[in-house]
């Protein structure tokens, strides 16, 4: 504000005047023009912009004038955490350079070391740019300009180039490291402080040609995964890491560079989940993963990306939901399920996958499900596909040339039971069972494989409440012979590139590997007068027992062959007393039976081989009051057993109720009743009772606390029903009762139907021929019926030359089916002729089959199923072809 005096009047004032606005003085613009981003190839951090000396990206136009003097911009460009600007000649005014609305002033920069007058830097404060970009670029003094004055030096900055793309795993290969200007430091310094590699190790560093601000780094990779080499900033030259110039001045800003290796080829670049939260963060080189889904969330999108764009990526389970967009995997609450994302490289050669094992969502209100736990998905590094199927608990696989540690990666069907790993090494001096991780920080649990001999892992599912357990056997044996590890094959912080999961396939696959000889064998195996079901025999390794409510321990007497050791688990509860001593948890009054299942090992005196029996001990559970049984009988419809009023009729039909999930009910098998019959026990699934999951549990003769059968198959029926089948001979000397219960998950209570039909003489389902209508798709199941010792079912199917199928047939031990004693009688050509060695009796587990056939012609083929067992006719479950 000015004051001014008027003209004179009478009486003089004095007045303020606003003053008259002093007219703007307009910035003079001396460049207008568009940046078009490119970058220099093979330097990192990249170099940004335009770079007249690299022929990089472009500025149109570059040039203007000042003064009558013309000047050129050389380089404007973003990199290693700087905006640099060089002109061949400098500004002696102040100015403003405005690239994209980001403005940067002219006496704020500093002198970077560039060999030009006009050099200009400043820290670039976030400014990025990608290739193809193209962003408006003006320079501007003021009409009144101030000098720029004197700048300061412009920190230490440093790029990598010479980079080469990839690595082969192998060679050694080098980077140039780069300064902006001369460094005090040295070659050793660089080498042990400075510059880390990971994935790799530093073998060399050296100067180029005496000069400290050039270096060759020469690196050796330590496996097929990426390098990445980094130097990293400091605020001061006294750290032992710090690279300084001889004035002082600390790099910039932190540079790294990623050499990808042959794993780049199956690795990902995203994985990302709706529905659930991935468990760690991302990252391509971790493969194992775990997620808990969100409340009332049924499927989980799972959406995955390869960083090579010509590489394949498959996800498994398949889609459960194709018209919804993404990959949906069903969840289910209370239980787990696995998911492989498998990235296949473009020629085909190697593979990776990730695995997600998904938590499904909280069960409302919680769950009182008494059960035995399972797995639903099994898993193992480094070595053959294990096969997983559910029901099936032996497995065997052969060790990899160069792989001492395994990783176990399993999956329940009850996320509230815990997963324990246990191992063995045939070769351990005393035999010990280990529990411990031979790797806590990595995911998983982490198995030593022993060295020359086998291993066993033991996979121990054990319910929230320790009254019921389960166990699974990994048998991993010596390679015949030792083989390199096959080329491209990635190596991650946690691969688990083999091994299947529940739902999952893996074509061509060759299946289980079987052990080619024996294993040291038990001589006797006894649990203190308690019976073993089947009879011991040492060929046979697994067993169950059952034991009344009131037996709360029992003794396990184990005599190896010759000079073999012998270890158990669970440890001895008494080792005070003869024999060793297995504690049984005691189920809940009125609640579904207790389970403990107790591992026999027996290791070769030489070390070279172990061996597993398995016993799985049924503790019953007690009444709800805890009065004797028997004073119960009359609460229940039927007695638990021969003095059952409750009789059977062939072709006819009995309903009854089970009153309490220790109820059993006996039925009486009349004894005129002879030939091949067939027992049906129904319940919710076929709107036949109330009951959620009937289960046949067993055929008794008269006075036999004992099956006379082995139990019945869980599931064999529709859906959870239960079905048995057995041939009754006229001339029997035994009267025969079949005993009914509920079983699994859900409610043990409820009423049931129980069926007989006679399928002596019935009307033969398949042809065994060429003319039969049976079929089956690669990777589906049949199910048919073998009605008597002649009996064959033929199955078409189509397969391709030169790929190696599994055939599963599986009856009453893998409780799909109740043929007791499966036997896959060959696989025929189209012309109906057996081909030579694709019959089978016991290869598969227990009394099931399995042959591994590679055709040599590609079209139709026929699979001969029947019984093994001329007495033993019955529906056999699913034929699978892997």
């Amino acid at each position: 504000m000015r004051y001014e005096t008027p003209e004179p009047e009478p009486e003089p004032v004095l007045r303020a005047v606003e003053p008259e606005p002093e007219p703007a003085v307009a910035d003079v613009v001396l460049l207008s023009g568009v940046l078009s981003v490119g970058s220099q190839g093979g330097v990192s951090p990249a170099m940004s912009g335009f770079s007249s000396w690299a022929r990089a990206g472009s500025l149109s136009p570059r040039s203007f004038s000042v003064d009558g003097s013309a000047v050129r911009v050389l380089v404007l460009v973003e990199h290693a955490g700087g905006v640099f600007l060089a002109m061949d000649q400098a500004m002696g005014t102040d100015f403003v350079l405005d690239v994209g609305g980001w403005e940067f002033v002219g006496s704020q920069s500093l002198v970077p070391a560039l060999a030009v007058r006009g050099a200009y830097w400043w820290h670039s404060g976030g400014l990025s740019w990608s290739d193809g970009d193209t962003v408006d670029v003006e320079l501007r003094v003021a009409a009144d300009a101030v000098p720029i004055g004197v700048r300061g030096a412009a920190p230490l900055w440093a790029y990598f180039d010479r980079v080469p793309d990839t690595h082969d795993g192998t060679d050694a290969f080098g980077v140039r490291l780069r300064f902006g200007e001369d460094v005090d430091t040295d070659a050793a310094a660089l080498s042990d402080s400075v510059i880390v590699a990971a994935g790799g190790t530093i073998t060399a560093v050296e100067s180029a040609a005496g000069s400290t601000r050039n270096w060759t780094v020469t690196i050796q990779p330590d496996g097929d995964s990426d390098v990445a080499v980094s130097v990293g900033s400091s605020l001061s030259c006294a750290d032992a890491a710090a690279v300084c110039t001889a004035d002082g001045r600390t790099l910039a800003a932190d540079i790294s560079v990623k050499v990808a290796g042959p794993a780049a080829s199956v690795s990902l670049s995203s994985l990302t989940l709706v529905g659930a939260l991935l468990d760690p963060a991302f990252d391509p080189e971790v493969t194992l993963y775990t997620a808990q889904a969100d409340v009332g969330v049924s499927q989980v999108t799972v959406a995955a990306v390869a960083r090579d764009a010509a590489a394949s990526v498959d996800i498994l389970p398949a889609d459960a939901d194709p018209d919804t967009a993404g990959h949906q995997i069903a969840v289910t609450e209370g239980a787990q399920t696995a998911a492989a994302v498998t990235v296949t490289a473009a020629d085909g050669d190697s593979l990776r996958r990730y695995w997600i094992v998904l938590d499904g969502p909280p069960e409302a209100g919680g769950s009182d499900v008494q059960e035995v736990p399972g797995l639903t998905g099994l898993a193992l590094d480094g070595l053959a596909t294990l096969g997983f199927t559910p029901g099936v608990h032996r497995y065997e696989a052969a060790k990899t040339a160069g792989v001492s540690v395994v990783t176990v990666v399993a999956s329940s069907d009850d996320s509230d039971a815990t997963v324990e790993v246990l191992a063995v090494r045939s070769d351990d001096s005393p035999l010990v069972i280990d529990t411990d991780d031979a790797d806590p920080d990595t995911a998983g649990h982490q198995v030593a494989l022993s060295e020359a001999g086998e291993t066993l892992a033991l996979v121990l599912v054990t319910s929230a409440d320790a009254k019921r357990q389960d166990i699974y056997v990994v048998l991993v044996r010596q390679p015949a012979a030792q083989q390199p590890a096959a080329p491209g094959t990635p190596v991650t912080k946690n691969t688990l590139a083999s091994g299947l999961l529940r739902g999952l396939a893996n074509s061509g696959a060759p299946g289980a590997v079987l052990r080619d000889t024996e294993g040291p064998t038990l001589t006797a195996l006894s649990l203190g007068g308690i019976a073993l079901i089947p009879q011991f025999a040492a060929a046979t390794t697994s067993y169950t027992a059952t034991v009344d409510a009131d037996t709360d321990q029992v003794t396990v007497t184990a005599t190896p062959t010759g000079t073999a050791s012998v270890m158990l688990t669970p440890a001895d509860a008494d080792p005070n007393t003869a024999g060793w001593q297995v504690a049984l948890p005691a189920a809940d009054p009125g609640g579904a039976p207790a389970q403990t299942t107790v591992a026999v090992i027996v290791a070769s005196a030489d070390g070279m081989a172990v061996n597993t029996y398995l016993i799985t001990v049924t503790r019953e559970a007690p009444p709800s009051n805890n009065t004797p049984l028997d004073t119960l009988e009359g609460d229940n419809d039927l007695p638990a057993d021969h003095t059952t009023t409750g009789v059977v009729a062939l072709g006819g039909s009995v309903t009854g109720t089970v009153d309490s999930a220790s109820d059993i009910d006996w039925w009486a098998i009349p004894a005129d009743l002879h030939g091949h019959l067939l027992f049906d026990l129904e319940g919710v699934d076929t709107g036949r009772g109330s009951l959620e999951d009937p289960w046949i549990y067993g055929i008794f003769s008269a006075g036999n606390s004992n099956p006379w059968s082995s139990r019945g198959s869980g599931d064999a029926g529709v859906g959870r029903n239960s079905q048995v089948s057995r041939e009754f001979h006229r001339n029997s000397r035994y009267s025969f009762f079949v005993a009914v219960r509920g079983h699994g998950r859900g409610t043990n209570t409820g009423t049931y139907t129980l069926t007989v039909t006679d399928i002596t003489n019935i009307e033969d389902d398949y042809a065994a021929d060429t003319t039969t209508t049976g079929t089956v798709q690669v990777g589906d199941s049949a199910r048919g019926l073998v009605q008597g010792p002649s009996d064959r079912d033929w199955f078409g199917v189509v397969l391709t030359a030169a790929r190696t199928y599994r055939f599963d047939l599986g009856g009453e031990t893998n409780g799909g089916g109740t043929l007791f004693d499966p036997h896959l009688f060959g696989i025929h050509d189209a012309g109906g002729t057996l081909i030579d060695g694709t019959a089978d009796a016991d290869s598969g587990t227990y009394y099931n089959s399995r042959v591994l056939f590679t055709p040599t012609s590609t079209g139709a083929h026929y699979v001969a199923a029947a019984s093994w067992r001329k007495a033993q006719p019955s529906t056999p479950g699913p034929t699978r072809w892997r």
